[in-house]
């Protein structure tokens, strides 16, 4: 579902149970449960049954009763508004009256409910679920986003169009509400393979070019799926054979044998083992940011040196220590959701910022929680002091003993992101270890790449792509392959991931990636955007 705009639907119903209500919801995305009547929250719901007693007016865990007869062959309006700061939406029954009004003209300033959002960044859903008994017995619809006013047969269709002549409806939508299909959503201003890809390549022990990327990156994080090595990271800020290892402490290497150039479709490679083993196969993750070599950056107290790519969300940001509590230019136009730094001169943790959800504080290579509490060291004003939130033009690094991200005369690099509708998503989800109905995450695109850790337990951080298991399904990608960002295993299996034309769904029961009840941070990069995505 979009996050903003103004939305039509309509549904007929097909069977009204006598003991089994259903309802048809419409409100807040909540990533690890779908609304029903006992949930507080921001929701809209219409309950549907024989009985009186089953019918039933929700607003998120509050009651109304309008006094409408439900009946096999009703055929039931939706209009939803979440423009602005305010929910707002519209209910009619078979052309009657709208609810909570006496006319059945659509009048925009009397909605049958309306409440402030409880986020700025809402995502909405729209569901049919069963309240009580047996789903599989309960009252059934068939829905009409506009692609058929005839409901399936159900209907003589009528041919109505939204605002923008798309659809097919039943009734003509209110002036301004458009069809909830992919065809109304907005073009997304990055093509995401432009800026980010995932490659598959096979070493040789010699040099050679790795071509296909699509562009030149400037950012390559390369790692061996065959044998146990380290993750290798190269970007264009730092310069060609200049490697860190995700998977460790250890300071940065200079190895003229590793990755010696940025290439205009990719990049080339010489014969270290970690990259290019004979016959050993390698995935190679690889972003474009602002070109290489970067550019000074005054934004900050500290003069920092930034490859930024603005369009994409995604800057390389590299500064010189001094022990005192300073700020940053990261070359960013938004506030970065996900900042990861490392110490490239001396042994230290990858220093990983989350601002999703509650922001919180973890390192990369280890499996450890994240928390709060390390937040005024890293990136506030010390002991005892406070935390600082990154803005649109700076984030702020500790002072006195943060060798970590400010050691004094010593060099340091970061990577940041934000969000970027249809290329990038970087959020929170909440497991819950049922299976084949495990967490469904809304990303709007379908992912190329995501990298996931649960943010309450010491477990590995796990990275899956679209390129080592393609071939599965062009639509849904069932993920048989993962590697894990704190060690350095060759791929393992199965990872229990599907790709969906806008999002993920996390399939396995356990710790790793959809333990009950627990928050985990991902971050996600688009192969597609929902827009263009092929259904499932």
């Amino acid at each position: 579902m979009p996050a903003t705009g103004k939305w039509y639907f309509e549904f007929v119903t097909t069977e009204l149970a006598e003991t089994n209500r259903a309802a048809v919801s419409v409100g807040e995305f909540d990533s690890h449960l779908i609304s029903q009547e006992n949930q507080a929250g921001d929701h809209y719901m219409l309950a549907l049954g024989a009985s009186g007693s089953d019918r039933l007016w929700y607003y998120g865990n509050e009651k109304d009763d309008y006094n409408y007869t439900p009946a096999t062959g009703d055929i039931w309006q939706f209009a939803f508004d979440i423009t602005g700061t305010t929910h707002k939406i519209w209910i009619r029954q078979n052309a009657g009256n709208w609810f909570g009004t006496s006319s059945s003209t659509f009048a925009s300033g009397s909605p049958a409910q309306s409440q402030n959002k409880t986020s700025t960044d809402t995502l909405f859903y729209v569901a049919h679920n069963g309240l009580s008994g047996s789903a599989s017995s309960a009252s059934t619809v068939v829905f009409n986003f506009g692609q058929d006013s005839s409901f399936a047969g159900n209907k003589t269709a009528q041919g109505n169009q939204d605002s923008n002549s798309i659809g097919d409806f039943y009734y003509t939508p209110p002036t301004g509400f458009l069809a909830l299909c992919t065809k109304n959503l907005p073009a997304p201003a990055v093509t995401p393979s432009e800026h980010f890809n995932a490659l598959l390549y096979t070493g040789t022990g010699s040099n050679q070019d790795i071509d296909g990327v699509g562009f030149r990156p400037d950012f390559v994080w390369a790692k061996n799926r065959t044998a146990a090595t380290s993750h290798m990271l190269t970007d264009s800020v730092r310069g060609v054979y200049k490697t860190l290892n995700a998977n460790n402490l250890t300071s940065e290497g200079s190895l003229t044998t590793a990755l010696r150039s940025f290439n205009s479709n990719g990049f080339s490679l010489g014969s270290n083992t970690n990259i290019n083993t004979n016959t050993n196969k390698y995935v190679s993750w690889n972003w474009k940011a602002g070109g290489a070599g970067g550019s000074s950056n005054t934004n900050g107290d500290i003069t920092s040196t930034v490859s930024a790519n603005t369009d994409a969300g995604f800057s390389i940001v590299s500064w010189t220590g001094n022990e005192t509590v300073n700020t940053v230019g990261h070359g960013l136009s938004k506030a970065p959701e996900v900042i990861i730094i490392k110490n490239r001169e001396r042994s230290s943790n990858w220093i990983t910022l989350s601002t999703t959800g509650a922001d919180a504080v973890g390192y990369l290579n280890e499996t450890t929680i994240f928390g709060t509490s390390n937040l005024p060291y890293f990136f506030g004003n010390g002991d005892g002091g406070t935390y600082t939130a990154p803005t649109s033009s700076v984030f702020t690094i500790g002072g006195s003993g943060e060798t970590q991200v400010n050691a004094s005369g010593e060099d340091l690099i970061a990577y940041c992101f934000h969000s970027v509708d249809g290329f990038s998503r970087f959020g929170n989800y909440i497991g819950n270890s049922t299976g084949v109905n495990g967490t469904f995450v809304y990303t709007g695109f379908r992912p190329a790449l995501v990298i996931m850790k649960d943010l309450e337990r010491a477990v590995q951080w796990y990275i899956t792509d679209d390129e080592q298991n393609s071939g599965v399904n062009s639509t849904t990608v069932s993920i048989s392959e993962h590697l894990q960002i704190d060690n350095d295993s060759a791929h393992d299996s199965p990872s229990g991931v599907t790709y969906l034309s806008n999002g993920f769904k996390i399939h396995t029961v356990g710790t790793g990636q959809n333990y009950v009840g627990e928050r985990f941070i991902y971050l996600a990069f688009a192969a597609v955007p929902f827009k263009y995505a092929n259904a499932f």
